[in-house]
């Protein structure tokens, strides 16, 4: 039997590489740069998730568990989200971390978020339990979770995949906002503009949209 909790900071080790299949393997290399590896990123998303004030900390994660599995309790899927209004302080921890471990400096990332939203940053569900209704179930828990900060639940959609539009429209959300606070029965679909990237930062918000498309899309293809 599935059931969606807070996630533990022991599930660390857990969670990291579920963010980083959602990433995109290709994305995580090119964070970490050409002179480090997949394994030293998986690390430092690790201590990431550990932490409790990073965009990927525990505390922001709610996790599917499978209490029935042999291996007693299983991790099947997470969900991370956060208020749009801490981004920039949040993502100060992976900004030092990537500049201590990898040298680069992400100073100067652009925003997916801002104020105003529950922002959903990762889903990801695991392989061998995907097709079951999880992901739907991290998404509604999440917008709950929204409507318990009293604010609405967005994310970001690839307009052109019908059976991600199916899966938010299920879930009682238009493309890019999943439930109202002020009505518990509607939700609004809000069209967030965003603006092209320009050289040098072109390739991190690439690579920024390539995550969130692959970890609320991709990860759905055995969906109904």
């Amino acid at each position: 039997m599935i059931q969606i909790e807070n996630a533990r900071k022991e599930d660390a080790p857990i969670i990291a590489p579920m963010i980083m299949e959602a990433m995109n393997l290709e994305c995580c290399q090119w964070f970490a740069g050409p002179n480090h590896t997949l394994e030293e990123f998986e690390q430092l998303m690790t201590r990431l998730v550990a932490m409790e004030e990073s965009q990927y900390s525990y505390r922001n994660t709610l996790v599917a568990i499978d209490h029935g599995a042999e291996a007693g309790r299983t991790v099947a899927g997470v969900c991370v989200s956060y208020d749009g209004a801490l981004l920039r302080p949040l993502r100060r921890a992976f900004i030092k971390e990537a500049l201590e471990t990898f040298g680069i400096d992400y100073s100067d990332m652009g925003d997916e978020t801002a104020a105003g939203e529950l922002y959903i940053d990762t889903v990801c569900v695991r392989a061998d339990y995907r097709g079951h209704g999880i992901a739907g179930q991290l998404l509604m828990a999440t917008v709950e979770k929204g409507r318990g900060m009293g604010l609405p639940t967005g994310l970001l959609v690839d307009d052109g995949n019908p059976k991600a539009e199916r899966l938010y429209r299920l879930r009682g959300g238009g493309r890019r906002l999943l439930g109202r606070p002020q009505d518990a029965q509607d939700a609004q679909a809000v069209n967030r503009t965003e603006e092209k990237p320009q050289p040098p930062r072109w390739k991190i918000a690439a690579c920024l949209l390539a995550y969130v498309r692959l970890n609320l899309i991709s990860l759905y293809r055995r969906w109904p």
